[in-house]
């Protein structure tokens, strides 16, 4: 997905409904597509608010200033649906039946031995570590946050960071001891939050783990360890299939604190 959709979500994500920059953000998320060489005082008055705050809004997402912002709105793609295109797993032409298909198709590939001993080292770092932080954008944000509600609980040390803004300033001041946890679907996490190279830096004993679903990503600068359950960006594999694996995640940390 585009790098600034993804931050005007986040806007949206994290920040209450009445604020002013919640209200540009709903209002360029509706009108993206139609607005890619506005000018700032067309926009201020598309959202309802004066020059300054679209100013102040444009530095919040990043940029330098709201030309800076214009050239990436410029650049805007908006998505032509390739996640609803299914992977064609038999000769059924009902689109129902080729979904499930697709779905148990990506279950089994979980079952795989390779998989589960990636998992428990997942889980193993989870125990060991005394920080831990989920995260995740839009859908993979909403993940990140599921697997903190079911472990909170027993793990007090752990926190769920799903707002563009703080997760920019979570990983440009990585602690030391503590591991951080991505789900990313497209497994292009670092090159939107970070600087176009996408580069992380992190601190000795930070450890990172990346959770996607793209079978490309094999190794990312920055990342210790990779998770991936290589079922594509289509809708059954995707999201989907990280819940699943944040619910694995869950049970192999009760089931450990069981022992």
């Amino acid at each position: 997905m585009n790098k600034l959709m993804i931050r005007l979500w986040g806007i949206i994500e994290g920040e209450s409904p009445d604020s002013i920059n919640y209200q540009i953000a709903k209002t360029l998320i509706s009108n993206i597509a139609s607005i890619k060489s506005t000018s700032s005082s067309e926009l201020a008055k598309l959202c309802n608010v004066s020059k300054p705050s679209i100013s102040r809004f444009c530095k919040l997402l990043g940029y330098e200033d709201f030309y800076d912002f214009r050239a990436e709105l410029s650049n805007f793609l908006p998505d032509r649906g390739g996640k609803f295109v299914l992977k064609k797993n038999s000769d059924n032409e009902d689109w129902i039946h080729q979904y499930l298909e697709g779905v148990v198709e990506n279950f089994h590939f979980m079952q795989e031995r390779e998989f589960e001993e990636i998992l428990s080292r997942l889980v193993g770092d989870i125990q060991s570590f005394h920080k831990v932080y989920l995260v995740g954008n839009m859908q993979s944000g909403k993940t990140a946050f599921n697997l903190y509600s079911n472990i909170h609980n027993f793990k007090k040390n752990i926190e769920a960071v799903t707002s563009f803004k703080e997760q920019s300033e979570l990983l440009n001041n990585m602690e030391s001891d503590s591991l951080y946890i991505i789900f990313s679907v497209s497994g292009e996490y670092f090159r939107v939050l970070l600087s176009d190279d996408g580069i992380l830096s992190k601190p000795p004993k930070a450890k990172v783990w990346l959770i996607t679903t793209n079978p490309t990503i094999k190794k990312i600068h920055g990342v210790n360890e990779i998770l991936n359950c290589k079922t594509g960006s289509d809708l059954s594999g995707s999201n989907l299939t990280l819940e699943v694996v944040a619910n694995l995640l869950a049970l192999g940390f009760w089931n450990e604190l069981q022992k």
